[in-house]
């Protein structure tokens, strides 16, 4: 069998496309001023979800690798147009170019956030899938976190062209290894693809460093796959939706994942704190992603295979954060008492919704599952990103005493709400284990 070393080299160059993830979705956090359009970050979840699904075609019709490197191309063309269009501080008129940019490279994010824990999931041997899968979410929080230090050291107009130069060179580096290194696709591809024998190969050596050949092809008889349920539509997914226990929880845990309100924070936290906080918005920034990246690391050594306590938790948790930011309101030190909160809720939400999301559709539901509970995340960011420039527009985040105002007492009271439906989920309608762990006891994904 391969190293511990081997995947998990492997799956942190994988997860360069999900550092592009995080990236994408922080880029404009801490420049926003720059474009002065919050309407701006609904374009990356816009394009995800659409990408969510062509990834779902590409990594089925051509393979997971060829999808990899679909993802990287799309994405640099995006970064490059934005390099191109940096100038639009001073020529308005060049926004819809931008426009466009910002859309190419939100597709290759919902790519992403299909392909990534994916392949991951294809690849990794059991027994370090858990810890593996985790690494997936520490690079979002660590794109995150660099995308805001870049905003912050970036902001001048003749270098502001930096920021969108770091995704490219990311792109690069994961196109080599996957070019020159990995050079073969997963074994649920080849067995997809009719290719058993390059997928008992495969496994032999993966697993059992070519020693017994036999044991790789005991894997694929064990696993009894037909054609007909390789590769079910994805209408077959949404007619069956309601049947379909694990697919069911799949797209409720996507959703509540978003409808805690994270990507508030992790795209609009330096407006909101320019708004509502004493503090410098564009520092605070940065420690709110120190702390996402170092929470982010930690779910590696603290995220076991039994996740429903972790959900309970971290729902728990994150529900105090916003029962304390409501109930000081008037307090004359709300400001820092909020900040706080912002920290300890993003701490409690990266050692548990955060990375187990990812985890358990990867490792429960087949690969158009996986599209589809990744482009209902994406749906859950669309909505609390729309929702808040709508807000934002409408109402004021402060009073005219400087208070905070009605727009944010309604979004708090929001994502609360939603706090407390991830506990009634994982503490009374999730089982024990989350999932029907029969298939996950199997090496590869078959469709549910």
């Amino acid at each position: 069998m391969k190293t511990i070393y081997y995947f998990y080299t492997l799956t942190f160059i994988t997860s360069i496309g999900s550092f592009e993830f995080g990236y994408n979705i922080a880029i404009l956090n801490n420049i926003i001023k720059s474009f002065n359009q919050l309407y701006l970050n609904i374009l990356t979840p816009s394009g995800a979800i659409l990408g969510c699904f062509l990834g779902c075609f590409i990594a089925n019709a051509y393979g997971r690798r060829n999808c990899i490197f679909f993802m990287n191309a799309l994405n640099i063309l995006g970064s490059g147009i934005c390099i191109c269009i940096v100038s639009i501080k001073e020529n308005q008129s060049l926004i819809y170019v931008f426009i466009i940019g910002r859309i190419f490279s939100g597709i290759s994010t919902g790519i992403a956030s299909y392909i990534v824990p994916l392949y991951i999931r294809e690849m990794a041997y059991q027994e370090y899938y858990v810890r593996l899968g985790s690494i997936n979410q520490f690079m979002i929080t660590f794109g995150i976190l660099l995308a805001y230090v870049l905003g912050y050291a970036c902001q001048a107009s003749d270098t502001l062209y930096m920021i969108f130069i770091v995704p490219i060179i990311a792109n690069l580096i994961q196109i080599l290894f996957f070019w020159k290194v990995y050079t073969q696709d997963t074994p649920t591809y080849l067995i997809n693809s009719g290719k058993r024998k390059q997928a008992i190969d495969l496994i032999s050596k993966l697993y059992f460093n070519n020693e017994i050949e036999e044991k790789g092809s005991q894997e694929l008889i064990d696993l009894d796959i037909s054609t007909d349920s390789i590769s079910p539509s994805h209408g077959s997914f949404f007619k069956n939706l309601m049947q379909n226990e694990s697919l069911k929880m799949g797209c409720i845990i996507a959703l509540l994942q978003q409808l805690t309100g994270i990507n508030i924070y992790m795209m609009n936290s330096s407006h909101i704190l320019q708004n509502l906080n004493h503090l410098d918005s564009q520092i605070s920034t940065i420690i709110i992603g120190a702390v996402n990246c170092i929470s982010g690391s930690l779910s590696m050594f603290i995220l076991k295979s039994h996740y429903k306590i972790n959900l309970q938790i971290g729902a728990v948790w994150m529900g105090i954060c916003y029962i304390i930011v409501l109930s000081t309101l008037t307090s004359e030190d709300f400001f820092y008492i909020y900040f706080v909160c912002i920290i300890m809720f993003i701490i409690a939400f990266e050692i548990s919704i955060g990375p187990i999301m990812w985890i358990y559709c990867a490792d429960v539901l087949s690969d158009k599952g996986v599209a589809i509970t990744s482009a209902m995340n994406w749906v859950g960011v669309l909505f609390i990103t729309g929702m808040f420039a709508i807000f934002d527009g409408m109402l004021d985040l402060k009073n005219i005493d400087n208070q905070p105002g009605v727009a944010f007492i309604v979004m708090n009271v929001f994502y609360f709400v939603f706090c407390c439906v991830m506990l009634y989920y994982s503490r009374w309608r999730i089982k024990e284990r989350m999932e029907l762990y029969e298939m996950s006891q199997k090496r590869f994904s078959v469709s549910m």
